[in-house]
């Protein structure tokens, strides 16, 4: 048979391949699916892939932390009722209890510790979801770990044990990391294994809180449980960190036992309009009585010839020069004068300086009131931190001087133990505004009249002591105090030498009492209560 025609047939030539019908959900599956699959026989309703995933992979939170995720749960939660949000929030705690190593507790949160080390803040409450825009990734922080908001909890890397874990080793143990051989330590060795804790934890949080004051951010809760410490990194960093992508200067978060005063005055108005109103009318009483007797003795000082004849040669000598021959009969006469007036004389300088004290006082106590307070701003916010940062470190350091005389020094003892109680104590508004300075500076006088060799250990301890005492505690004004963007981390190493201690004594710290402790008598002072027997750090739960 032959082919006719003008085309020609090409055997190389295949035909065109028929187009792919597009499947439909009535299709049956592929096979090749079917065999991958192996839970339930194989079945269509629970394709699971033959890969085997890991305990931690099996145990991802069921939640998306993208931007649309987060809204579109907010929207679902938002249309919740109370009772809801109640079941969800206890859904998620069981959740992360029975799956989860559970590793500390706040006020507000549970945490929560998974096989690769990161750490899960759970809320213990049901959250308000109302008016809150969907949160994305927060901006990476020097120094501080990267929370990642998801749903009604947040994410972040394991830091390590917190502040308090250490503070209480070293008060219990004598260093922050005990360990078998602990208990055969001298003194000396457990001291400086607290030392070279102490002194790197508070470097790097000075300087991660530069870094994050520099970029315009606050912590806002600086306290030894909202640190934490990684010994396998040797590095510090803060945790509790979900205020601080939050720039706004109004919202109002702390824990009054480290607060600044002003700073609690903020968190407590009351309460501290109270504490201020008693003694805003003790002062004031004070000062109209040093007034009235002021005016007393200078009516009596007026009244008496010697003071008038005193007045007269006091301007005669003022006017004569010193080549003049009758200076010296002056100077003489004048001196036996002031001898004969010296009690009055006495008696009314004493009442002047009481005088501008109390009112002194009371100008600064009217600056605290609710009503007179200035408005909240992230300078402001800076100082707080800064103060708080410091109030911790001054607790490590009082925590190493009662462990090294706790045995030795009772007096000694008992004194650091009263100023860790205050420090630790919510309601300390009073003695960190009055008093603080001045019970460190008594401390500082024990410790130089302490006869043993114990203070030569801790000459870096009392160093930095009276170098905080200085710079945040005996300081009047919140303005007078330093932000951490001009503080520069300083480590302290005592010599090892014995005249270590000399040195210390004459430039560590002044052992002059304060003039108020000198010539305020008890009766004067507001009273304080008397010091505890034993050394307590209790651990704040608010947040």
């Amino acid at each position: 048979m032959s082919l006719t025609g003008s085309s020609t047939y090409n055997l190389n030539q295949r035909p065109a391949p028929a187009k792919k019908r597009k499947t439909s959900p009535h299709d049956p599956t592929p096979l090749s699916i079917i065999n991958a699959c192996t839970r339930n026989g194989g079945k269509k309703t629970a394709l699971t892939p033959t890969k085997r995933r890991s305990s931690s992979e099996d145990r991802v939170a069921p939640n998306s932390d993208s931007g649309y995720s987060t809204k579109r749960r907010q929207i679902k939660l938002e249309d919740m009722d109370p009772a809801e949000q109640k079941a969800l929030q206890i859904k998620h705690l069981k959740f992360f209890s029975e799956h989860y190593e559970f590793i500390n507790e706040g006020a507000n949160t549970k945490a929560f510790l998974s096989d690769d080390r990161k750490v899960f803040l759970v809320s213990k409450k049901p959250q308000s979801f109302k008016n809150q825009e969907p949160k994305c990734k927060p901006h990476p922080i020097a120094g501080v770990p990267t929370v990642y908001p998801v749903g009604s909890f947040q994410i972040m890397d394991y830091a390590g044990p917190d502040g308090y874990t250490y503070l209480k080793n070293i008060l219990q143990h004598g260093c922050p990391q005990p360990d078998a051989t602990t208990s055969n330590q001298s003194a000396e060795t457990l001291n400086r294994l607290s030392r070279d804790f102490r002194e790197t934890v508070f470097a790097d949080l000075l300087q991660s809180l530069r870094s994050l004051h520099q970029q315009g951010y606050t912590h806002r809760d600086i306290k030894a449980e909202n640190f934490a410490f990684n010994p396998s990194t040797q590095k510090a960093s803060f945790i509790d960190v979900y205020d601080i992508n939050n720039k706004n200067p109004e919202k109002l978060t702390g824990t009054p036992s480290t607060a600044h005063p002003l700073h609690y005055a903020y968190l407590h108005p009351e309460k501290t309009d109270e504490i201020l109103n008693k003694y805003l009318k003790y002062f004031c009483a004070k000062h109209t009585e040093y007034t009235n007797h002021i005016q007393t003795l200078s009516s009596s000082l007026r009244s008496n010839p010697n003071y008038q004849q005193y007045e007269q040669l006091q301007t005669t000598l003022s006017t004569l020069s010193n080549t003049d021959p009758d200076i010296e009969t002056i100077k003489s006469t004048l001196a036996s004068l002031e001898n004969i007036l010296k009690n009055d004389l006495d008696q009314y300088e004493f009442c002047k300086s009481k005088q501008n004290f109390y009112g002194t006082e009371h100008s600064r106590s009217l600056a605290y009131r609710s009503k007179q307070v200035p408005p909240l701003t992230i300078e402001l916010w800076k100082k707080f931190d800064t103060y708080s940062l410091h109030i911790t470190e001054l607790l490590f350091l009082l925590v190493q001087v009662d462990a090294a005389f706790g045995n030795s020094n009772i007096r000694l003892a008992n004194q650091s133990n009263f100023i860790i109680d205050n420090l630790t104590n919510q309601n300390n508004f009073f003695w960190k505004f009055y008093k603080i300075d001045q019970d460190i500076n008594y401390l500082l006088q024990l410790i130089d009249q302490d006869p043993s060799g114990t203070k030569t250990i801790l000459s870096a301890e009392i160093q930095r002591i009276h170098t905080l005492n200085q710079l945040f505690f005996s300081v009047k004004h919140i303005t007078d105090i330093p932000t951490a963007e001009t503080l520069v981390p300083q480590t302290v190493t005592p010599s090892a030498s014995s005249d270590s201690s000399d040195t210390s004594s004459e430039h560590s710290y002044n052992s002059t009492p304060p003039a108020e402790l000198t010539t305020t008598t008890a009766s004067e002072a507001p009273p304080l209560p008397p010091p505890p027997a034993t050394a307590t750090v209790k651990p704040d739960s608010t947040s």
